[in-house]
């Protein structure tokens, strides 16, 4: 029987918990953090979308190099070489880190009169300058956290996650609290601490690991004391290596998350060309950057955490060519990720306006927000799925395909998205992100079916299920609506507690619809009576 730390779904679920955890808590604080930063939102959520994607590059993939050398070598017994990737990844994480926050800084110039123009081009570039501080932490951090994946240890790499984002959350709205209300400054401060918030909390999180680094490497360097089997790993060959490895993961970045930085660059002139003011331009494009993502990233965590769960399983399997646990972990990863992703995102479509009142209020413009959030649903879903395949594909040696894959995914986004903006305004941003994912999930499949022999039939019966179980969810928002629980024509916590009633029986139906239909039995092997005995027993 595998051992809980074995197992690829609760490395998944473990990943995935501190992920959700930590996005649960980004998502609450932009309630405050909205009432500070005011109309300003704009300098502060438009700079993580070319953040993220220069942080992407400079890490270059070396977490899952790291995650995938480490689960290998740490499988085989061979500490001194895990030992040495270690302090490697270290050393050239802080290279990346100094080279990418340089970057940042000698282009926020440039980049900030693209994205909003000369008038107030300085405001944007000072947060940028801000949050490139963040570029040289975040990868070492990255690096760490690679390193404690590769050695199955999830729940520090879910400890991590959720200390970076307390502690973020915590510097964000103390400072610009204090900054406001205090010293009575222009609500742009609110924005200046919300992006230097960022490289505040990477500091500290690079501590809680150091702490961790002393009670574990402790361990692994008496293993390594007692190797007896020689190791003729040198740190050339193990640099080569972890370069060999990281640079298809380079490319992957580079262009698996395209979208962001297309849409960064082209969503405010393509609502230009379809007809909107300036000012709505703004508030839409905030919204967008800011709250929106917030509330897509709720599934999109199943993604990160599955993604992060999956390499050492895949990486381990594949060297010792067994096959069926590989095609195993496929379906495992991917039926669970459906399970909850479908749902998820399903709920933020139908609950849109009352979950965006409750969170974000809206004023006048609640109904253009809750339809923007209506159609970027679809996207969180879309961006749940996509970033598995694109680990099945890279841990399963399939990197040349996968990059050939998001190449194709890159140019039908590049192609599609102003155009499309242009004729169908934001949506039009969702529907060319759709198409693109599409069309790169298609090929992935059929890389997987040829080279791993898996059969995505198998899933079918699955995914009907969970879409007919979903569509109870639809059901009871309007049985709901008809005995007066719309949340979001009362007051904000009048509509929070008639949503929280809605969501909670929403679930409940959506899981005994699920249990009739057998659903966790064949996902996740639990039989719900054996559960309820169990829990008898116990309370006996």
């Amino acid at each position: 029987m595998k051992s809980k730390k074995d197992s690829l779904l609760v490395g998944g679920f473990i990943s995935t918990a501190g992920i959700f955890i930590t996005k649960l808590i980004g998502l609450f604080y932009m309630i405050p953090f909205s009432q500070l930063i005011q109309d300003k939102m704009i300098y502060y959520a438009m700079p993580f979308n070319v953040y993220s994607y220069v942080l992407n590059i400079a890490t270059a993939g070396f977490p899952f190099a790291i995650a995938s050398l480490v689960a290998r070598y740490y499988n085989n017994k061979d500490y001194r070489t895990t030992l040495m990737i270690k302090n490697l990844s270290r050393n050239i994480m802080i290279l990346c880190g100094c080279i990418s926050m340089l970057f940042m800084i000698l282009c926020s110039n440039v980049i900030s009169n693209i994205q909003i123009g000369k008038e107030h081009a300085y405001l944007l570039k000072n947060s940028y300058i801000l949050l490139s501080i963040a570029l040289f932490f975040v990868p070492v951090l990255s690096a760490g956290r690679g390193f404690y994946q590769g050695l199955k240890e999830m729940e520090i790499y879910a400890i991590s996650q959720v200390l970076e984002q307390l502690i973020r959350v915590a510097f964000l709205l103390g400072a610009s609290a204090i900054a406001i209300y205090v010293f009575h400054l222009n609500s742009i401060w609110a924005a200046y601490f919300g992006v230097l918030s960022t490289g505040i909390s990477a500091i500290a999180a690079l501590l809680h690991l150091h702490y961790y680094d002393r009670k574990k490497m402790k361990h692994l360097k008496q293993k390594a004391k007692e190797q007896t089997a020689d190791t003729s790993h040198t740190k050339s060959a193990l640099l080569k290596e972890l370069f060999h490895m990281s640079f298809p993961y380079l490319l992957m970045a580079a262009l698996g998350y395209s979208d962001m930085i297309i849409n960064s660059l082209f969503l405010n002139k393509g609502l230009a060309a379809f007809g909107f003011e300036s000012s709505l331009i703004e508030s839409i494009s905030g919204s967008i950057n800011g709250p929106i993502q917030k509330l897509m990233s709720i599934p999109m965590v199943l993604a990160l955490g599955f993604s992060a769960a999956i390499i050492p399983h895949i990486s381990i399997h594949l060297a010792n060519k067994d096959w069926e646990n590989v095609r195993k972990n496929i379906k495992e990863c991917l039926s669970s990720v459906l399970f909850f992703a479908i749902p998820l995102s399903f709920c933020l479509f139908v609950f849109a306006k009352p979950i965006y009142y409750v969170m974000y209020d809206g004023g006048e413009l609640l109904p253009i927000y809750a339809d923007i959030l209506r159609w970027y649903a679809l996207e969180a879903f879309i961006n749940t799925i996509l970033p598995i395949f694109n680990a099945f594909m890279m841990a399963g040696g399939l990197m040349r395909l996968n990059i050939r894959n998001l190449s194709i995914f890159t140019l039908i986004k590049l192609s599609l998205t102003y155009p499309f903006i242009a004729w169908l305004g934001y949506s039009g941003s969702v529907i060319s992100t759709v198409i693109a994912a599409l069309v790169t999930i298609l090929l992935s499949m059929y890389a997987l079916h040829k080279h791993f022999h898996y059969s995505f039939h198998e899933l079918l019966p699955s995914l009907v299920k969970i879409l007919l179980c979903s569509f109870g969810i639809y059901i009871t928002s309007l049985l709901c609506i008809q005995i007066g629980l719309k949340g979001y024509d009362s007051s904000r916590w009048i509509s929070f507690l008639q949503l929280g009633i809605t969501c909670v029986i929403s679930m409940i139906v959506y899981i005994l619809l699920s249990c009739v239909c057998k659903l966790p039995q064949t996902i996740f092997g639990i039989h719900p009576s054996q559960l309820i005995h169990q829990l008898k027993h116990r309370n006996k």
